[in-house]
């Protein structure tokens, strides 16, 4: 029997132009992620079993955009094509870094349109998110 596929579900801010999975996809495949909210979990004891669930979301409880990147996948076992995406990760924020060590790519709403424009490496935009 063979393993199941590991899927990724985040891509790291400082290898994803380079990281042969998310290279392309960045270069040429960028989304939005559209949320009003994501959940990060703290481990409280480090032992990484007992985590604490803490709801994220803006100062003005707005919806808002992360940064992610989408490709086409197919299913080893039926040959079926499906697209699937990823978020882009960075380096958390003072504040966030509290509760973990990464956070998610929030992107600016004057930053959507350069997100997903044919841009082929806007490094500045993967950067923690300001605070407050």
């Amino acid at each position: 029997m063979k393993p199941p596929l590991k899927l990724q579900i985040n891509a790291r801010s400082d290898t994803i132009a380079t990281k042969p999975m998310f290279r392309s996809a960045y270069r040429q495949r960028r989304c939005l992620v559209p949320v009003d909210g994501y959940f990060e979990w703290q481990d409280i004891f480090g032992n990484n079993k007992n985590k604490q669930p803490h709801a994220i979301c803006l100062a003005d409880d707005k919806p808002f955009a992360l940064a992610g990147i989408w490709e086409f996948w197919r299913d080893p076992e039926t040959q079926e094509q499906m697209r699937t995406f990823a978020i882009v990760t960075c380096d958390a924020n003072s504040m966030m870094s509290k509760i973990h060590d990464r956070m998610p790519v929030i992107l600016r709403r004057e930053d959507y349109d350069r997100w997903l424009s044919d841009e082929p490496d806007p490094a500045d935009l993967l950067a923690p998110y300001r605070e407050g």
